[in-house]
């Protein structure tokens, strides 16, 4: 059972803080990379190669990934994803920002971005899985349940804040098939009174 946070849950991986918004995205949506033994191992990026001042860095995707809508994952979502982020208009934009000029990240081509650091950095990599930064859709700002698009290993079938969540297997992923799965989030039943 998961402490889940009411009517304020949320799909928007930047928005949900409960321990239920924080597992639940966490299927949902993939990391550039992902911490594992206190070393970055990639997930949609294969590498994050800094320059030799330390100030900027590229970023190698993943070629071959789909989002949940069959749609190919590009630099183009990555560098939305880090505008998203790290907006001042969001009530706690990302951490990464301490660090990256997240906001002037840039395409290079269709599987490369080219950031610039705030500060000399070493291994952005690290950083990059320390700091989550799930990938969102090019253009998406709306995570009501039919617009939770993500490339992580399930997919949103039905979503109601603080009472039910409904996921799906989504067989395309990249990282390969995952157990079936019916998920159901359980957070609301655990509160209610009675």
């Amino acid at each position: 059972m998961f402490a889940g946070a009411g009517a304020q849950e949320s799909l928007d991986p930047f928005g949900g803080t409960s321990p239920a918004d924080l597992v639940r995205n966490d299927v949902i949506y993939d990391s550039l990379f992902v911490l594992k033994k206190g070393a970055a191992e990639p997930a949609l990026a294969t590498a994050a190669e800094p320059a030799a001042d330390g100030m900027s860095f590229t970023l190698r995707l993943r070629e071959n990934v789909l989002w949940h809508d069959g749609s190919a994952f590009t630099a183009e979502d990555v560098v939305h994803s880090f505008r998203y982020m790290s907006s001042p208009d969001r009530a706690a934009p990302s951490e990464l920002q301490m660090y990256f000029d997240m906001q002037k990240a840039t395409v290079k081509d269709e599987h490369t971005v080219e950031v610039r650091t705030l500060r000399p950095i070493g291994d952005p990599a690290v950083l990059l899985a320390s700091f989550p930064a799930k990938m969102v859709k090019n253009k998406a700002t709306d995570f009501s349940a039919k617009n939770a698009i993500g490339t992580g290993p399930y997919r949103v079938t039905a979503f109601e804040a603080g009472r039910e969540t409904r996921l799906a297997r989504f067989d395309k992923h990249w990282g390969g098939a995952h157990p079936p799965t019916n998920w159901r989030s359980p957070v609301s039943r655990t509160h209610r009174p009675g």
